[in-house]
């Protein structure tokens, strides 16, 4: 493979990287509200975490499913480490590498849900959130 090649396959895929998200977010805004916009851009899928708009039983919610993603992530860890042989050292960088990533996810779960679970029990139970402008709450 030259050089030019090269050159080509860094412009196809710099090209579906950025030019056609711009363009499929481009269709949606001058469209209203089409089907595919809501499934592309704003499905949620898993727990919330915007804790600023969340009520005290939606934080409760919300950290449990945290609490139960980071206990999955957990016995896929002690799946791995018994299966693989963590200790002898010898690992291949494909596997050392996917199983660096499952313990910054386990992690990840684990201090958002007790983040959660925290905000759940100081947040008092008369709270009325804050109105939504939109999806987002961007502040410029």
């Amino acid at each position: 493979m030259d050089s030019s090649e090269t050159l080509l396959i860094v412009f196809f895929k710099l090209f579906l990287a950025f030019i056609i998200p711009s363009i499929i977010r481009y269709y949606a805004k001058r469209k209203s509200k089409p089907f595919w916009a809501n499934l592309l851009f704003f499905l949620q899928i898993g727990p919330r975490t915007d804790t600023k708009y969340m009520r005290k039983e939606e934080l409760y919610k919300s950290g449990f499913k945290f609490l139960i993603w980071s206990a999955y992530l957990f016995i896929v860890l002690l799946i791995v480490s018994y299966r693989v042989g963590i200790e002898t050292g010898t690992l291949h960088p494909l596997v050392s590498g996917i199983f660096f990533i499952i313990v910054i996810l386990f992690m990840m779960c684990l201090v958002g849900g007790i983040y959660l679970l925290f905000r759940g029990l100081i947040r008092s139970k008369n709270f009325v959130p804050p109105e939504r402008n939109g999806g987002l709450d961007i502040h410029l």
